[in-house]
């Protein structure tokens, strides 16, 4: 597949010092997808979400990026093609992908590459729950739902963590669907509290252009994690979030294609 030009990166990277217009984005080759951007504070500027469309709603991610002013943030943008039919029905695609969110269940299918144990699923349980982790029934949407914001707890056993509850705020637009997760207990790693409560993250916005869907996600650490004392060797957290960025982003792609 033909790569970028060298003008038309330069005018993607020109863009995107302030924000990514979406003609920037849709000119981008396939192979060059997912973009990935790791996020460093300096004491004296304030960076920018360099991968961030500039749409309506995503000037509340970028606020939210600044008043936490995360230690680790990893972005990234996803291109996942559409049919015609598809791409001509965003109501439809937007329905499809609360509905995802609404029974994370399926999750479990999706395979990850841990430092410690190797190949296996990234979420070894999942479901809807109330805010102390009692399992309830999946979350079903409809047409009426959109426009609709609605706000309900997961819960999940993951590869390396275990009794991960995270809160989670979904969004429904007729142009854009906006997924935003926080955890509301402690993460931990076998006996060990590794992260505190409100300290992860996670936000998704879904957009449809063309005959694609754009998925720009953005994980965020409020605080570092101290990793060479739960296990052998040193892990960069960076790194285990994009690998787990990606299973996610797999996940929803291969739930809206099947």
């Amino acid at each position: 597949m033909k790569k970028p030009t060298a003008v038309m990166l330069f005018l993607f990277f020109a863009v995107s010092l302030f924000s990514l217009d979406v003609s920037a984005i849709t000119s981008i080759e396939d192979a060059e997808f997912p973009l990935t951007h790791n996020i460093v504070w300096k004491d004296d500027v304030d960076p920018e979400l360099e991968l961030l469309p500039s749409l309506p709603g995503t000037e509340q991610i970028q606020q939210c990026f600044s008043e936490l002013r995360p230690e680790i943030a990893v972005e990234k943008l996803y291109r996942v093609s559409l049919s015609p039919n598809a791409a001509g029905d965003v109501r439809s695609v937007f329905l499809r992908l609360a509905n995802i969110f609404g029974n994370p269940e399926t999750q479990t299918k999706y395979m990850y590459d841990s430092h410690w144990r190797g190949e296996v699923p990234l979420i070894e349980e999942a479901y809807i729950c109330n805010e102390r982790g009692r399992k309830a029934l999946p979350l079903q949407f409809g047409l009426a739902d959109i426009p609709g914001t609605f706000e309900y707890f997961q819960y999940a056993d993951e590869a390396n963590f275990s009794g991960i509850i995270m809160k989670v705020s979904l969004d429904i637009t007729e142009r854009y669907v906006r997924v935003s997760l926080e955890n509301v207990r402690n993460l931990r790693l076998g006996i060990l509290s590794v992260l505190p409560k409100e300290s992860i993250f996670v936000e998704n916005f879904f957009f449809v252009e063309g005959n694609a869907l754009y998925v720009y996600s953005i994980s965020q650490l409020k605080k570092d994690i101290s990793i060479k004392r739960i296990g052998p060797s040193t892990v960069k957290p960076a790194g285990m979030i994009r690998k787990r960025m990606d299973v996610m982003a797999g996940w929803v792609a291969g739930e809206l294609t099947q």
